[in-house]
């Protein structure tokens, strides 16, 4: 893929970084939920980037939240891994 190609396919994704106060606040996915369901957002349109740092200590939180995202199409993506807390064993988890 080329890097224009690249570019466009990803002109229409909503990018959204999580701190770790957001990942473990159930209100927030419940929020989040709410707002993919009752309007037009295409959910698999928006990418969730979560630091490892906020994901390892909040592991329980972190799965929780993604599965009940991924369920709705929401894709995410594992920012700063290798920089800090992380191994192989961690994302498998």
């Amino acid at each position: 893929m080329s890097a224009r190609s690249a570019f466009i396919a990803q002109e229409n994704f909503i990018f959204i970084n999580l701190s770790g106060q957001s990942l473990a606040n159930a209100q927030f996915l419940l929020m989040f939920i709410v707002l993919i369901t009752q309007t037009n957002i295409d959910a698999s349109k928006t990418r969730f980037d979560i630091i490892e740092n906020t994901a390892v200590p909040n592991l329980s939180a972190a799965n929780t939240f993604i599965a009940v995202l991924k369920n709705l199409r929401c894709w995410f993506s594992l920012d700063d891994f290798g920089s800090g807390l992380s191994s192989f064993e961690y994302l498998k988890k």
